[in-house]
């Protein structure tokens, strides 16, 4: 049986490449989505200087401190190697998910299923892209696991 053709579309964050790197192992990954997000516009920065934002920013800063300090977390899966894709040969880095060249990979690779994993907002056609669907791993705030980042204290 053929494996399932795959674009992943993940983050940097150690706990991201770590699953990407395990569904890789599982299907057939076709092409794999970063953001640089340099893509800076006006209201985006406005909304970054409100006081809400940048008190959340601090207050997450402050929380996480132990978890990011020395690289625990990423130590926690990937020992002593450094955070990494194993399939480096398939990324393609993007200002912004929403970016026409996000669209034209997934028209030519034709995935079956597309993989989500800590990106912005995915708006417009590349929802109906996946021949089978889109599967998103949301990260957000979930109490059952201890609060935030819920896919780090789901794999531990």
């Amino acid at each position: 049986m053929a494996r399932s053709s795959v674009m992943l579309i993940c983050g940097r964050h150690p706990r991201h490449l770590y699953v990407a790197n395990r569904i890789c192992q599982s299907v057939a990954p076709v092409v794999i989505v970063q953001e640089s997000g340099q893509r800076w516009s006006y209201q985006k920065v406005r909304s970054k200087l409100r006081r809400s934002e940048i008190t959340a920013k601090v207050w997450r800063t402050l929380r996480d401190r132990y978890r990011n300090t020395a690289g625990r977390e990423a130590r926690f899966f990937f020992s002593d190697a450094q955070p990494h894709l194993d399939r480096q040969d398939l990324v393609r880095v993007v200002p912004h998910i929403n970016d026409p060249e996000v669209l034209e990979l997934a028209r030519r690779h034709k995935p079956d299923i597309i993989t989500v994993m800590d990106s912005s907002l995915i708006n417009g056609e590349l929802l109906k892209m996946g021949r089978v669907g889109i599967v998103n791993l949301h990260g957000g705030i979930n109490p059952c696991y201890r609060g935030s980042d819920g896919i780090f204290w789901a794999l531990y």
